[in-house]
């Protein structure tokens, strides 16, 4: 049995699974109640020890007096325990007990490296038990010394008495609830399993096939409803379904004799034989043939319940015995081709009429017109279904799952051949299974032609709840052509429906705003609205679709995985053409292709790029090349009284409503006519009732039916069908209650004709009606939205339909990145442990970590010193512990590339400058609107220079910058150097230089971050946090203006168990900062918990990272004012942040950023051009 049996198993048998469990539960709770309750409490006796009385062996020699006495303790713990023990605390506290069963209760342990040996008693009392635990330790002294004599080197002193111990109660209620749990969770397992394994009752297809050895032609799961009085319509989608198959089946299989006569039975009653026999029935009649439904059940007949016939209508035995012919017993029913033969009366002797010459002639002249199937009674309990097999073409056994026994089946199929019949195959019943219900609307309010399809759990119980499974493209476009854009279309429908009168302008465009477009079963995109559009405007129009495309990195290697393909792509021809391309060398970087479509997983088709190829050039030139982007020509058709003609939106909701009002206005014509007809015969049959006498004389007195309907004309002024009616009124219908029932059906059918004859006359009503039944429809029918319609070509910005929000953004050093709503952390007190802020990869940790909004631009430096851009919303979005998506998704990266330093921007007029530090302390500064290019392949920011040993420098930090404002550079090594940054100390340059010196450093030391400060902010503060988590704030006042070059001034002082420096920012006292660490963890707590120190301190604790753990980067947190005019707020505004912290800028705001200037060795302004 395997793991997913033993689940099924579970699944099936909960109930006893429990039950099994909570007896043995309760059986254990009863055991511990009803068991003696012992206690034990422990008492402490100090041994003191003679060394130097006690004796030495040889071997004791080299020991010391701390050993000797340790091994004289472990000499006389046996004393504690002894029965002479044992007697004399019976003798002394005259204790009701033996004394060797006293002995047993007592135990005594020596702690190593001590001479204290602890002795444990038990009592049903815990006082007992402390008196005999204190007595104990008394009484092994005095068993000591007479043991040894007075001069005996041991003494026994009670150190810490019982009284003061905590007693311990025997047995423990959990644990004895414990092992009754696991013991009736055992116990309850193995009845199950055994009982499955010896229940020898059909369970599947396979049983029911080794048995007959014949095939399983249908599986169905149907329910009892059927069975219920309410007629065939009970049957849900999915049953009908199952028979249609079932019928499909039947066409196959060679029936003996040529005979299209199938005998429906069963080993056993209550196994769904009806119900198969009544459903297939009906399927074949509904394919188009003519059925004939015999009642083979002479016993227990059903078919006059189910199609409501009357108790003493003719049937089969009546025919059989030659009391009715087959015109009087046959019965046609509401299904068009479907006619019944009911049972009749019950005969004494149903066996010899069923397997009687007669039976055999009627099946044979039926199976001429007819395909007949015989509903039999169950072949173990009486020989009428072994009889009729002999006379059919072929038998269909019914076998119920969980309810047929394998030898019930067994005996049946022997009864069967041995009868003479020819078992053609079995019906599988009450099997639960998923099946695709695609009910085929006929006429069904208005709507035909439509096949409405959803997976759905079907089992005993009928259709249960709707599956969401992974489908294939193919598998989709079955199931759900029908009925896509159903809610959207309905909504344009009710717009027109309540406004009639609106032009053909106005209805146009309300639909293009309600109905966005085609929704493709294949999902993709639709770029652009152009196409749509057109088509909607003049019937034609070409819609550019793209397919869904994600870059994700697959055994170390990029791969582009393409997981929705536009309309009509079929997915191995678009795999031919990509090959065919790397071939021709039309593309390259690919370096395999491989196709991973599955039931499972849907649509997935893996490109495997080479090492240096850039994801976006290659999914690019895929896009121009191949059918990942293709036209769908769009020719919006319809059959316009017989003709076809090409449409606008508006005029297929025209036409549609115009043809939904027309299917009202003549079904309420045909349901007036109707009722009319009907009210027309009752009103004849009440005059008949108010003149019941005079009628009845005059039908006794007339010699013939027509001299009685003219009579009956004349009389009461009735018409000829009013007077047939009278005629054909059965005596029953003059009972009191039968005549109130005629008026009341009357009044009734007035109220509906007035109805009807309203809603004829009224197209509010009429529009009114549509508009309830399409609800209706859509509530049912209606799905979401699968293709997603992006702009393109410049029609729509998508940041016009992006709100504008905080958020984090997370960057790890292999390049995998993701924004974070900022409310997603929440603030904490400082010396926190922290929430989990990012899932990391193998050996992966967080390199860039700042918080900015989605609407602002990211910076994004590289190693090579050039920098790339891109939206912050561009970014995939995830919850706190989500891993991101590779940046080489959004950017388009050279091979080797690798993200160095990245910030955020509001605008390209947001500040004067831009500058950029290195890990060796150059600065630069360029105007920032030199950077402002959309070059997807990014523009050179500053030229990194090499040292003496060919290792390049590294970008550190990027700011804005404003005129009159200063730099503040901080080391890792708790250095920092504050100087002004106006042109004649720091020099505008060109993108492409390498910088010039801000500041120097001792050795082992390197630049940790660079932030602006302005010298109007009085309550500005900078925060440093090393990386154990402590964290000190300093006033930025408190730092010294001095040149370009120098060393700087401390920080804060540093000690080595602390860590260096991890982060560096300029703060204003209710900011918050967020600290994440290189497990991914995120403490978000304010700044103001830290106290304002000043330079030369080591700060308090901020953060608490777990062993091994560390803080490896730190942000500030602002909750931002999303207006359009933030950046003309006060001077004390924080917008700009970078990877180490925030700036905080003035009115245009701090700058964050950075571009190539040239350092010198002496810190002169020595700028070389790249």
């Amino acid at each position: 049995m395997t793991l997913e049996d033993l689940l099924t198993l579970t699944r099936q048998r909960i109930v006893p699974l429990v039950l099994g469990v909570l007896t043995c539960v309760l059986l254990a709770l009863g055991v511990a109640l009803v068991t003696p309750v012992t206690y034990t409490v422990s008492a402490v006796a100090y041994v003191r020890v003679d060394v130097s009385s006690v004796g030495k062996s040889e071997t004791d020699t080299y020991l010391t007096a701390s050993q000797l006495a340790n091994q004289k303790v472990d000499a006389v713990v046996p004393v504690f325990t002894s029965e002479a023990v044992a007697q004399r605390v019976v003798d002394s506290l005259g204790l009701e007990v033996a004394p060797a069963q006293l002995a047993r209760t007592l135990t005594a342990d020596h702690a190593n490296n001590t001479l204290n040996v602890t002795v444990s008693a038990s009592a049903s009392t815990v006082d007992e038990a402390r008196r005999i635990a204190d007595e104990v330790v008394n009484q092994a002294g005095a068993e000591l010394k007479r043991l040894e004599g007075d001069g005996s080197p041991v003494d026994v002193v009670l150190m810490s008495s019982a009284t003061l111990s905590n007693p311990v109660r025997s047995p423990s209620i959990v644990n004895y609830l414990a092992v009754g749990f696991v013991a009736g969770l055992v116990l309850s397992y193995a009845w199950v399993i055994a009982r499955e394994l010896s229940d020898k009752r059909i369970r599947s297809v396979a049983d029911v096939s080794d048995i007959i050895h014949r095939p399983v032609l249908g599986a169905v799961p149907t329910s009892d409803s059927i069975l219920n009085g309410r007629g065939l319509q009970a049957v849900e989608p999915g049953v009908e379904e199952e028979f249609r198959k079932l019928r499909t089946n039947l066409r196959h299989v060679q029936v003996s004799a040529g005979k299209r006569v199938f005998v429906i039975c069963s080993p056993a009653r209550r196994e769904g034989r009806s119900t198969v026999a009544i459903n297939l029935a009906r399927v074949m009649a509904l394919s188009g043939q003519r059925v004939v439904l015999v009642e083979g059940d002479l016993r227990e007949p059903i078919l006059g319940e189910v199609f409501a016939l009357p108790p003493q209508r003719p049937g089969l035995a009546h025919l059989l015995i030659g009391a009715a012919t087959l015109d009087q017993v046959l019965v046609s029913t509401s299904v068009r081709g479907l006619q019944v033969i009911p049972a009749g009366a019950a005969p004494s002797n149903p066996s010899e009429l069923l397997g009687s010459a007669r039976m055999s002639d009627l099946l044979t002249y039926l199976a001429s017109d007819y395909v007949v199937i015989v509903d039999s009674p169950p072949v173990l309990e009486f020989t009428d279904g072994v009889v009729m097999s002999e006379h059919a073409g072929g038998v269909l056994l019914v076998a119920g799952v969980g309810r047929t026994a394998q030898d019930q089946l067994r005996r049946a199929a022997q009864a069967i051949k041995q009868g003479g019949g020819t078992i053609i195959g079995a019906v599988l019943n009450d099997e639960q299974r998923v099946l695709t219900i695609s009910p085929l609307l006929d006429n069904w309010h208005g709507i035909s032609d439509v096949c409405m399809a959803v997976p759905t759990i079907v089992g005993r119980e009928g259709a249960g709840r709707r599956l969401e499974l992974p489908l294939t493209p193919d598998e989709k476009e079955r199931l759900t052509a029908s009925s896509e854009r159903l809610r959207e279309v309905a909504r344009g429908a009710q717009w027109y429906l309540e406004h009639p009168d609106a032009s053909r302008e106005e209805l146009l465009d309300a639909l293009i705003e309600r109905i966005p477009g085609p929704d493709f079963p294949t999902g993709a995109t639709i770029l652009g609205r152009r196409g749509i559009e057109d088509a909607y405007r003049t019937g034609r129009g070409s819609i550019t679709q793209r397919a869904v495309v994600n870059v994700e990195e697959i055994q170390g290697r990029q791969c582009l995985v393409v997981t929705e393909l536009p309309y009509q792509v079929n997915p191995d021809n678009l795999a031919d053409k990509i090959a065919q391309l790397v071939r021709d060398g039309q593309v390259t970087g690919i370096a395999d292709i491989r196709d991973e479509t599955s039931g499972r997983t849907g649509q997935r088709l893996v490109i495997v790029l080479k090492r240096d190829a850039v994801a976006k050039v290659v999914l690019n030139n895929l896009y121009k090349r191949t059918q990942l982007q293709d036209n769908f020509p769009a020719n919006m058709l319809a059959l316009v009284d017989g003709v076809p003609r090409t449409l606008s939106l508006d005029g297929f909701v025209r036409h549609w409503v115009a043809h939904q009002i027309d299917v009202i206005v003549r079904r309420s014509r045909f349901r007036l006519r109707k009722a009319e007809e009907r009210l027309h015969i009752l009103e004849g049959l009440l005059k008949a009732i108010d003149a019941l006498d005079a009628v009845i004389a005059l039908i006794r007195r007339s010699p013939t039916t027509d001299e009685a309907r003219s009579g009956l004309m004349g009389l009461l002024g009735v018409d000829e069908a009013q007077a047939e009616a009278i005629l054909s009124l059965q005596l029953r219908r003059l009972a009191a209650l039968e005549r109130l029932k005629i008026q009341q059906e009357a009044e009734e059918l007035r109220a509906r004709v007035a109805d009807l004859r309203d809603i004829i006359a009224s197209p509010e009503r009429q529009r009114g009606i549509v508009s309830s039944e399409l609800a209706e429809i859509v509530d049912k029918y209606g799905d979401e939205r699968r293709t997603r319609i992006v702009p393109f070509d410049g029609e729509m910005s998508m940041e016009d339909l992006i709100p504008e929000e905080d958020v984090v953004v997370t960057i790890t050093r292999s390049g995998y990145a993701k924004r974070t709503r900022t409310d997603a952390y929440r603030s904490q007190h400082r010396g926190g442990k922290g929430v989990k802020g990012a899932a990391l990869r193998e050996d992966d940790v967080v390199d860039h970590f700042f918080v900015t909004t989605t609407h602002r631009w990211l910076l994004f430096f590289t190693n090579l010193g050039r920098v790339y851009r891109a939206k912050a919303y561009e970014l995939p979005e995830g919850g706190r512990d989500a891993k991101g998506q590779h940046v080489a998704n959004l950017l388009a990266f050279q091979p080797g590339e690798e993200i160095a330093q990245v910030m955020e921007l509001g605008d390209y007029d947001q500040a004067d400058y831009l500058v950029l530090a290195t890990r060796r302390g150059l600065v630069k500064k360029t105007r920032l609107a030199e950077y402002d290019s959309n070059r997807s392949g990014g523009v050179i920011a500053i030229n990194l220079r090499a040292n003496g040993d060919g290792v390049n420098d590294e970008l550190v930090s990027a700011s804005l910058l404003s005129a009159g404002q200063d730099l503040l550079l901080v080391s890792r090594g708790g250095q920092s150097l504050r100087f002004r940054a106006d042109d004649e100390t720091l020099r505008p340059t060109g993108r492409a230089t390498s910088g010039v010196t801000g500041m120097r450093f001792r050795t082992g030391d390197s630049l940790l971050a660079m932030d602006v400060v302005d010298p109007t902010w009085q309550d500005a503060d900078l925060f440093v946090v090393t990386e154990g988590g402590y964290a000190k704030r300093t006033a930025v006042a408190d730092y010294p203006t001095k040149g370009r070059g120098g060393l700087g001034v401390k920080v804060a002082n540093l000690v080595e168990e602390r860590g260096s420096l991890v982060g560096a920012l300029v703060t204003a006292p209710g900011d918050e900062v967020l600290c994440i660490m290189a497990s991914g963890k995120v403490v978000r707590s304010a700044v103001a918990e830290v106290s304002r120190t000043g330079r030369a301190t080591q700060g308090v604790t901020f953060a608490k990272p777990d062993d091994g753990d560390r803080i490896i980067a730190v942000a500030r947190s602002a909750e931002r004012e999303l207006d359009d005019d933030r950046a003309a707020g006060s001077g004390r505004a924080r917008e700009d942040e970078s990877e180490e912290g925030i700036v905080p800028p003035p009115s245009p705001g701090p700058a964050r950023g950075g571009d190539d200037a040239v350092s010198s060795g002496d810190g002169t302004d020595s700028e070389e051009q790249a």
